[in-house]
């Protein structure tokens, strides 16, 4: 099996320091796999935009920078060859891992100077024949625990090379490079990919820069309201689902609803003024319908106290009062944002809310004034007061309590998205009917003791 993670690359390490320092091959690869494998935290050449969105080549679901992608250099699918980077979108050799790019008759090639005799110490410097190179200098012995192999000195029990003796190579595979410990072979993956399907045979499958299997095998990119693409092993913000947008910037999902919020209403940082609502992306101010007055409002402009002068709406249709696209207001809406709201209330002068289903049985409005409370700025207790004939509650009231007036709020921005992000929500059912339950906004509750 192949390890896949950085922290196993650690491990081994931990175990060379322990065993002492290696010679040869074995030391420069360790070094190597732990500057670059484990598939989830290199960065491999992707490339995003402060918003989120591919800033250089999109290659499939991933977005890459073909200028320094070793699996994509120069165009998509135009891999580099082993021991080689990604330059300028050219390959060229990597001498990494503390190898030296020494002249050679056939061209450069990477020399470990601590054990190449043509290359020992330096390049060029050769030792003279029947000498050994260790430790970067010719010899005439090994010593240190390693072993001659032809004309240098190996330490057997870590060099992928002569891994438990001379010219015993351990295997390589594709996406994964070879390792020796304690003389026994092992594969570690390069950046950016993993060995999903637990098989040596064919090293590290699975490319770790898709949206299916982001940063680690089996991870898939989910986020809010946006189409997710997959950047340096993590999930971001691709594009944002029609009428959402990403307004904080963190890439992570499209939380604000440009529909109806009024500090990012048709696009982010557009505020609605504090009389105004955001209604269909646009800021508008809006007044009580159906001939109602509006008898007062909110020091924020966000709630509205609606009357029928003539007195001839039921009680279970004051919400036909308030602006377009307002509703009754939650008990949530409404401790938040009634602060010194100085309207009197009593119970000759009674404000209705939101109705709530009952324990046992129909429902009632959260009421204001018969239960606590002189002014509008007063947290009054939940209560489940004046009764509700509404369709979707069970109930006998019929037409009643029509001097009731109506409190009316502005749409929480974030209600019916599927999460609970407001104090205001209480909790979101998903939706933005407001016929589902014995409610009158996208809230779904039965309050104990109703």
């Amino acid at each position: 099996m192949v390890p896949r993670s950085a922290s196993a690359v650690r491990l081994l390490l931990a175990v060379m320091v322990v065993l002492g320092a290696c010679q040869g091959g074995s030391k420069l690869l360790i070094n190597e796999i732990a500057g670059g494998a484990g598939g989830a935290g290199g960065t491999g050449g992707s490339s995003t935009s402060a918003g989120g969105e591919c800033a250089a080549t999109a290659c499939g679901d991933a977005c890459v920078d073909t200028a320094s992608d070793p699996a994509n250099c120069g165009a998509c699918g135009k891999a580099c060859a082993p021991g080689e980077t990604c330059t300028a979108g050219a390959c060229a050799l990597d001498c990494g891992g503390g190898t030296t790019m020494c002249p050679g008759a056939m061209g450069p090639t990477c020399a470990d100077t601590k054990v190449d005799p043509a290359n020992c110490g330096a390049c060029g410097k050769a030792c003279a024949p029947g000498e050994l190179c260790g430790a970067g200098a010719c010899v005439t012995s090994c010593g240190g625990g390693t072993t001659a192999c032809g004309q240098s000195c190996i330490d057997v029990a870590h060099d992928p090379n002569h891994c438990g003796g001379c010219d015993k190579a351990c295997p390589n595979a594709p996406n994964a490079k070879a390792y020796c410990v304690d003389a026994t072979c092992g594969l570690a993956c390069v950046t950016d990919f993993g060995d999903c399907n637990d098989l040596s045979a064919d090293g590290c499958e699975k490319p770790l820069t898709t949206t299916d299997d982001c940063g680690g095998c089996g991870a898939k990119c989910a986020l809010l309201n946006a189409t997710p693409a997959c950047v340096s092993g993590a999930c971001v913000v691709k594009t944002c689902t029609l009428g959402f947008a990403d307004c904080d910037k963190d890439g992570k999902s499209c939380e604000t609803n440009l529909a109806s919020d009024v500090k990012n209403c048709g696009a982010c940082g557009m505020k609605c003024l504090a009389n105004e609502v955001c209604s269909d992306m646009k800021c508008q101010q809006l007044g009580c319908q159906k001939g109602a007055v509006e008898l007062s409002a909110s020091p924020g402009g966000d709630m509205k106290v609606c009357d029928d002068p003539t007195d001839a709406t039921c009680e279970q249709d004051v919400e036909t009062l308030c602006p377009s696209g307002w509703q009754l207001c939650s008990r949530e809406q409404f401790v938040n944002r009634n602060t010194g709201w100085m309207y009197s209330i009593s119970g000759a002068n009674v404000v209705v809310a939101e109705a709530y289903c009952r324990n046992g049985g129909g429902a009632g409005h959260y009421t204001l004034g018969p239960y606590g409370g002189n002014v509008l700025g007063d947290d009054v207790p939940l209560n489940c007061g004046y009764g509700t004939s509404r369709e979707s509650c069970v109930s006998d009231y019929g037409c009643n309590e029509k001097s009731v007036h109506a409190l009316c709020c502005a749409p929480t921005p974030s209600c019916g998205n599927g999460a609970v992000d407001s104090v205001e929500e209480g909790c979101d059912d998903k939706n933005l009917v407001e016929t589902d339950a014995c409610l009158n906004n996208c809230t779904l509750r039965q309050p104990p003791g109703c």
